[in-house]
C-alpha cells in the first residue's frame, strides 16, 4: 500500500478504535457523523481505484480533455494540500 494511504488508514483506525455505536452515529448540527464520513471516503476511493485500474489496463488516459473550470478547480485543490 502507498505510504501516504497507509498513514491515513492508521490515523483513521487510531481515531475510531473503541468508538461506540452512538459515537459513530452522533451527528453534530449541520455535519456528517463519523459513519457517513467513512462510508463517503470508502466509496470515493473505491470508484477512483476502479477508474484508474480501467485506464491502466487500457494503457491510455481518459479521452476527455479537462475544461478550464476543471483546471482551475484542480489548481485550487492541489494548492490547498
Amino acid at each position: 500500500m502507498n505510504p501516504h494511504l497507509q498513514r491515513a488508514l492508521q490515523a483513521m483506525e487510531a481515531e475510531t478504535r473503541g468508538m461506540t455505536r452512538e459515537q459513530w452515529l452522533r451527528r453534530p448540527r449541520g455535519k456528517w457523523c463519523a459513519a457517513e464520513i467513512v462510508e463517503h471516503l470508502s466509496r470515493a476511493f473505491s470508484s477512483t481505484s476502479k477508474l484508474l485500474g480501467r485506464h491502466l489496463s487500457e494503457g491510455k488516459p481518459s479521452t476527455a480533455r479537462p475544461s478550464l473550470k476543471h483546471r482551475v478547480l484542480n489548481t485550487i485543490v492541489i494548492g490547498m494540500s
